[in-house]
């Protein structure tokens, strides 16, 4: 019989090295020890807090799925769920592809499917709220890039203008009805914290003309989570930061310069107009900067990424104003109170955020029981994965 657990553990200890490395609370080169004394200065001990009633709480998030079916075509599966006190607003789409659809191609559609029905609950909820908090899974501001490009499947084109959108109208609804919009990343890659330790230890913006995306060293870059794991354990919060053009790589500049070379990207489009495409465009350019932070709730948590639309606390920044700003740890304070206070342990990072992950996750059982049995149902064919896909059904 095959013995891999052998060679597991000898290829284990021949890459511990740089796992342990990764694991340590030393900082070992001289530039971990300065990029560990900088964060040090910018990681703040979460304060006490009155007690105040809490605010109505929203609470969005949304889950998604792929099955590939024995005819040469692939569904997907999406759906969303706003909760709210004696609220529930679902919602669901479905889409069938050729399987000869690229990987890229099909995973970004399942995730723009998924964000766009996300958003829209999170509207609808919106329009039925007067102050309070929304609560919505994911990150802002890494969802702004991905609507920048076109979708190149028939008729999805223009969906990433759709979904780009819904969020502008989001943002703009919970300003005007004084709801405070916070997103909740329960993961995150993002390195804007560390770019900002390394690149703005004595400046207080950098400008929107700057792209580290660019930079060389940027594959040596440390994560902000691991430098947080590494060299906090506290429950704390970083210093907000203002991403404005932060992560939109190759398209900010045509955004700010001429947004119509990404409206002419979007031509043939079933949806929307070339003079509404530059119009939405626009709408993005005067957008409001995201506030963002990282927050350890307990001791030995992970971080959440949270993300705040700047005009939602009064700050006037727009995304168009530079790329990357300096916050102050006092900008972050409107947003812990609530989720302080809607903190249920390790598992339950928010209590209304976990209410909303747990009824709208998709299971196997529902996709491949009452799912697929209506599908097979409402086509009048006994659908059936293909021989890949049902090696693990």
């Amino acid at each position: 019989m095959a013995s891999f657990v052998d060679q597991f553990a000898l290829n284990l200890r021949q890459g511990a090295p740089t796992l342990k490395r990764a694991l340590s609370a030393e900082a070992i080169s001289i530039q971990e020890r300065n990029l560990k004394a900088a964060l040090l200065r910018n990681w703040h001990s979460l304060p006490t807090l009155e007690a105040h009633p809490l605010p109505t709480i929203f609470a969005v998030d949304g889950s998604s799925a792929i099955r590939h079916l024995n005819n040469g075509w692939s569904v997907i599966i999406a759906q969303a769920l706003a909760v709210g006190p004696e609220y529930e607003e679902p919602l669901v789409d479905v889409r069938f592809v050729r399987s000869s659809l690229s990987d890229d191609s099909l995973f970004r559609l399942s995730g723009l499917l998924m964000r766009s029905l996300e958003l829209k609950v999170a509207l609808t909820a919106a329009l039925n709220a007067r102050g309070g908090l929304l609560c919505l899974d994911g990150s802002l501001q890494t969802g702004i890039p991905h609507c920048l490009y076109p979708l190149d499947i028939p008729g999805e084109r223009d969906l990433p203008l759709s979904v780009l959108e819904t969020y502008l109208d989001l943002v703009k609804t919970c300003q005007e009805r004084g709801i405070m919009l916070i997103a909740l990343s329960k993961t995150s890659t993002a390195s804007f914290f560390v770019e900002a330790l390394v690149h703005m230890a004595s400046a207080k913006q950098l400008e929107t003309d700057v792209d580290l995306s660019s930079d060389p060293d940027r594959q040596a870059l440390l994560s902000d989570a691991e430098v947080i794991f590494r060299w906090t354990s506290d429950p704390g919060y970083s210093t907000p930061l203002m991403l404005g053009v932060h992560g939109l790589g190759h398209r900010r500049a045509q955004l700010l310069q001429r947004p119509e070379a990404i409206a002419t990207a979007f031509e043939g489009s079933k949806h929307l107009a070339p003079s509404l495409c530059l119009a939405l465009l626009r709408r993005l350019q005067d957008s409001p900067a995201t506030l963002a932070f990282h927050l350890r709730l307990r001791a030995g948590e992970e971080s959440l990424r949270v993300d705040i639309p700047a005009s939602l606390l009064g700050l006037p920044y727009t995304l168009s104003d530079f790329y990357l700003h300096w916050g102050t740890a006092g900008d972050a304070l409107p947003a812990l109170a609530p989720i302080l206070a809607s903190h249920g342990g390790p598992t339950v990072y928010h209590a209304a955020a976990y209410v909303a992950d747990r009824l709208v996750r998709l299971t196997n059982r529902m996709v491949d029981g009452p799912y697929l049995a209506i599908m097979r149902q409402n086509l009048g064919q006994y659908i059936q994965y293909n021989r890949s896909q049902r090696r693990f059904s």
